[in-house]
């Protein structure tokens, strides 16, 4: 994991009692230390003191912006073993440039929040219409800005800014194993220096 934060590119073969799922989950939305770091860090800034708290409500209330242009009518009814939206405690995790090359914080202590949820889609739907009419949805959110992809990144994930600088990942992944359909969905913080008692490591 080393701290970056990149995101899931396929699942594994899902096991369905809850143990297992939860297991997925964590991976899924909240290791995903493979592929592509996110936390939108461009240029060497300070970064400001926020309240940890404050942080994770909003990464949960964004989450919760995703996931009501979800329709129901094509989430799997095993969706309900899954955690729910803010279940799951999430460390703080050390801040990484967004891409090769970016500098990081100049502070070393700061910060980063990654919350995320996932849901079972129904095998029957179409994934690209459902991929495209969410996109849609979420680009005409108030001020919500789509990120463009970038030359080198492998995700299929889509991204967005928040004006408040969160960056919201959503995909789509299918398993070639058991032909079950995940959506995964994460609200990153940006920087931030965490108001005492909270620090680099912590969960909540």
């Amino acid at each position: 994991m080393n701290g970056g934060k990149s995101y899931l590119v396929g699942l594994n073969m899902i096991d369905r009692s809850v143990f297992g799922l939860v297991q997925v989950v964590m991976a899924g939305v909240l290791m995903a230390g493979c592929s592509v770091t996110v936390n939108p860090v461009t240029t060497p800034t300070e970064a400001p003191v926020m309240n940890a708290e404050a942080v994770r409500d909003r990464s949960i209330e964004l989450q919760e912006v995703v996931h009501s242009h979800i329709p129901e009518s094509v989430i799997d009814s095993s969706s309900e073993s899954l955690p729910k939206i803010g279940d799951l405690q999430n460390t703080l995790l050390t801040c990484q440039p967004m891409f090769p090359g970016a500098q990081a914080e100049v502070n070393d202590e700061s910060v980063y929040y990654d919350g995320g949820f996932a849901v079972f889609i129904k095998p029957d739907t179409d994934v690209e219409q459902l991929k495209e009419e969410l996109a849609s949805a979420l680009s005409n959110e108030q001020g919500w800005t789509a990120q463009e992809g970038h030359e080198g990144d492998p995700s299929s994930r889509r991204r967005w800014f928040a004006q408040d600088n969160f960056t919201v990942s959503v995909g789509v992944n299918e398993s070639a194993d058991t032909g079950e359909i995940t959506l995964n969905v994460s609200a990153v913080s940006p920087c931030f220096m965490p108001e005492p008692p909270y620090e680099r490591g912590d969960k909540l």
